[in-house]
């Protein structure tokens, strides 16, 4: 009797377990198609990251010292640079997504397709986050051209290692995020607004110029408010592992945090989204 009453309980979980992995085959398909859509267009971002890592770390590196900065610096943005420029891309891919909204034409055929609109919402975030992935990584070798002296670095397997994971993460975060600020925004008129309330504070505030434990020095109660700024962990986490002597949050605890607001973020941007597209 209980086997028999059991078959209707294993055919319901088989059936989700293919359908799920037949969703998960065609978010792969789509993802890649939108890898090969940005990697045509790569070589402009790509440049575009280019002038703006120079332009940041000359200026670190060889003007800011005559100021009583320390020789350091250059090499302490080279690196806050990667983690960042997901954040800045976050401007081109909001106007974009806001765009296709707008138009509907694209977005309503992929919300058409025989899969959880979840699904859909998860390939735009992993969209974006190649799109700024990619992109970053062309601005760390550029960088350390311009560093004249690289003993500050630590170039162990490891590190280098441990630098890949969280770096990857952080663009998976800014994906999510993006999403996030495309709920909230009507239009995108609008994007003047996200840049001043959300991209300028966690960028400015982020540990981007200082880090933790600097700030903690100085103001003890805003350095433990910054904690729920992620770029802090973003920020300090691909520090600790490039540059040790920066003394830098630990780096599986950045890990961990970058993982909760990446799943935080995903479960907010996905559900307002639903709301918004009236796909629920």
């Amino acid at each position: 009797f209980l086997s028999h009453d059991s078959r209707p309980s294993k055919v319901s979980k088989s059936m989700k377990s293919a359908q799920f992995l037949y969703s998960l085959s065609i978010l792969k398909a789509l993802f890649i198609r939108d890898i090969f859509v940005h990697n045509a267009q790569i070589g402009r971002r790509i440049i575009d990251a280019i002038i703006w890592s120079v332009c940041i770390t000359a200026v670190a590196q060889y003007l800011l010292p005559s100021f009583g900065m320390s020789n350091s610096y250059g090499s302490f943005l080279v690196v806050a640079n990667i983690g960042l420029w997901g954040l800045f891309e976050i401007n081109t891919q909001l106007a974009e997504f806001l765009v296709e909204i707008e138009e509907g034409q694209n977005i309503s055929y992929l919300l058409t397709l025989p899969i959880s609109t979840t699904f859909i919402f998860i390939k735009y975030a992993l969209g974006y986050a190649y799109r700024s992935w990619i992109v970053s990584l062309m601005v760390f070798p550029v960088g350390l051209c311009i560093i004249p002296n690289l003993h500050h670095f630590s170039f162990s397997l490891v590190a280098v290692l441990k630098f890949l994971l969280l770096h990857a993460l952080a663009n998976i975060f800014y994906g999510f995020f993006c999403l996030y600020t495309a709920g909230l925004s009507p239009n995108p008129s609008y994007i003047t607004t996200i840049r001043s309330r959300f991209i300028f504070p966690l960028w400015n505030l982020g540990c981007a110029h200082f880090s933790w434990n600097m700030l903690y020095n100085v103001w003890p109660i805003g350095a433990y408010i910054n904690l729920l700024n992620p770029m802090t962990y973003i920020l300090e986490g691909l520090r600790s592992t490039l540059l040790p002597e920066f003394n830098s949050l630990n780096y599986w605890i950045c890990v961990a945090s970058t993982l909760f607001f990446i799943f935080l973020f995903g479960y907010l941007s996905i559900n307002r989204l639903k709301k918004r597209l009236d796909c629920l």
